[in-house]
């Protein structure tokens, strides 16, 4: 799809006359980040299992989940006071600004509380060690406010690490 894309943007610019090129050649541009699946993907976030290789999936734009067995959906909080915030059967909740040990918050049920921080972690800097409780099993967040959440698991299992630098709530959009 790629190749085809590109190769078909190429030879539109090639037949046209100069000034049409020079005129064209941004539009032809955003065409090709367009066709460009790792551009268009900019919402999703992938964690990718440590041992099994699974792969969990979120995607903000289309609002799922995509937790390797199923699918299901997700809704988004309102974002002046989360860095990310997602709820539904699955919920992960980052809070704005400065955290300390012993900070909690709640959203949609769950329970959060920051319960350890931790330097050098997987080269993440500043590690924030993040424990959700809600009616399943428990959640911990590894999350650092320059890579988002970089990796989560349920206590006593597999750690999930973000396939980017850039995890859910980074200050930038991830690039794959």
């Amino acid at each position: 799809m790629i190749d085809r894309c590109h190769t078909h943007n190429a030879r539109l610019l090639r037949n046209l006359p100069s000034k049409a090129r020079e005129v064209l050649l941004p539009i032809v541009v955003a065409m090709a980040c367009a066709c460009n699946p790792n551009i268009e993907k900019k919402y999703e976030y992938r964690y990718v299992g440590q041992d099994s290789g699974r792969v969990i999936s979120f995607d903000l734009r289309d609002k799922e989940v995509d937790d390797g067995h199923r699918l299901f959906g997700l809704e988004l909080c309102e974002t002046g006071s989360y860095r990310i915030c997602i709820y539904g059967e699955f919920t992960l909740a980052v809070p704005s600004g400065a955290l300390e040990v012993g900070d909690e918050w709640q959203v949609a049920g769950s329970h959060f509380s920051v319960v350890a921080i931790e330097s050098g972690l997987d080269g993440a800097g500043k590690t924030y060690v993040i424990q959700s409780e809600s009616e399943g099993p428990k959640l911990e967040i590894f999350y650092s406010q320059d890579n988002g959440i970089w990796g989560m698991k349920l206590v006593d299992g597999e750690l999930f690490k973000s396939k980017t630098r850039c995890g859910l709530g980074c200050a930038e959009e991830p690039s794959y």
